[in-house]
């Protein structure tokens, strides 16, 4: 079934928007996506409704158990990188970490360029894997996993 559409953004989008800097530039993106499908940049208010009643007149995860959504968020400028965890018994390890090049091209606002494995070695990589590993254990107890 498809989601239905908003025709204004919430109040709390709106608030967020209202915080970002001139111009604004934010990514919309599905809440539950994959892949990187549907991700987009708005540079706009009308523009960036737009996108979210896009995004939410028809499904796009893979996951039949969503919800549907649309998420807001700020364009961070800067290497990207992904750090690949398993869980079990409430300890946590890094398995991978790779860095993204991405950036614009072709009129694509969000275009991956490369991705590189990265080694766990260095001050700079061990702070990013120990952030991440503290942020699961966040996130898992905030799900009371």
């Amino acid at each position: 079934l498809p989601y239905p559409t908003v025709p204004e953004p919430t109040p709390q989008a709106r608030s967020f928007l209202s915080t970002l800097p001139p111009p604004l530039r934010v990514v919309l993106k599905p809440r539950r996506g994959h892949a990187g499908l549907r991700v987009g940049l708005a540079s706009s208010e009308p523009q960036a409704r737009h996108m979210v009643e896009t995004l939410l007149a028809e499904r796009v995860s893979l996951d039949t158990e969503a919800e549907g959504g649309a998420l807001c968020q700020e364009v961070l400028e800067g290497e990207e990188w992904v750090v690949d965890t398993v869980s079990r018994a409430g300890e946590h390890k890094c398995v991978a970490l790779w860095r993204y090049g991405k950036g614009e091209a072709n009129g694509a606002p969000f275009v991956n360029f490369y991705d590189e494995l990265r080694p766990c070695a260095g001050e700079g990589e061990e702070r990013l894997v120990r952030y991440a590993l503290a942020a699961s254990s966040r996130d898992r107890e905030r799900a009371g996993i």
